[in-house]
């Protein structure tokens, strides 16, 4: 029986050799990681390279990995072309999974999960703190687009939960409103 699927990706790293010291190299990683949060955004990231995903967005998640797959094409061509090096092509799989997997990939999304919004509370709870000392109008100007960028952030990944079935709305509101305040507070 089929509970669910999980997306599981391994795409080629600025890592190798031949890219060190060549512009190649920071190419490959602005790839890399606009391709891993293509992906990420695709459900809830269970481990390193696996993500639990909601099977109900079919079409989006076939139309993301085609983006993922142009975007390296296009980057491992031009390493080709300019090193005469082939680099290999993305492992880009959804996989069905059982109800039971499906469980064990959800609860280690959801201890992930967990350790991230603390990590949040923390950090925003530290701005929030010394917002006072923060003289400097164009850097509050900074941590005010920073937080807001992580507000929708959370607000995706609070989504992603209710539909994958994570309970952890309680603190996913709590890290938001928390944000609300400093954002609040650098305004003042």
């Amino acid at each position: 029986m089929v509970g669910g699927k999980i997306l599981v990706y391994d795409l080629v790293s600025e890592n190798h050799r031949a890219l060190r010291n060549t512009p190649l190299f920071s190419k490959i990683r602005a790839v890399r990681i606009k391709c891993t949060s293509m992906l990420y955004r695709l459900g809830i990231p269970c481990t390193e390279s696996v993500i639990l995903i909601n099977s109900s967005h079919a079409e989006r998640i076939s139309e993301t990995i085609e983006m993922v797959r142009e975007l390296y094409e296009d980057v491992l061509r031009e390493v080709s072309n300019a090193l005469g090096v082939r680099l290999p092509q993305p492992v880009i799989k959804v996989l069905d999974i059982t109800q039971d997997q499906y469980q064990v990939f959800r609860d280690l999304a959801e201890r992930r999960l967990r350790d991230a919004v603390d990590v949040q509370i923390d950090r925003v709870s530290m701005i929030i703190e010394t917002v006072g000392e923060q003289s400097d109008e164009r850097k509050r100007r900074s941590i005010i687009h920073s937080l807001k960028k992580l507000k929708k952030e959370w607000v995706r990944i609070r989504n992603s939960c209710l539909e994958i079935g994570i309970n952890l709305e309680d603190e996913i509101n709590y890290l938001l409103d928390l944000i609300d305040q400093a954002i609040n507070a650098l305004y003042s």
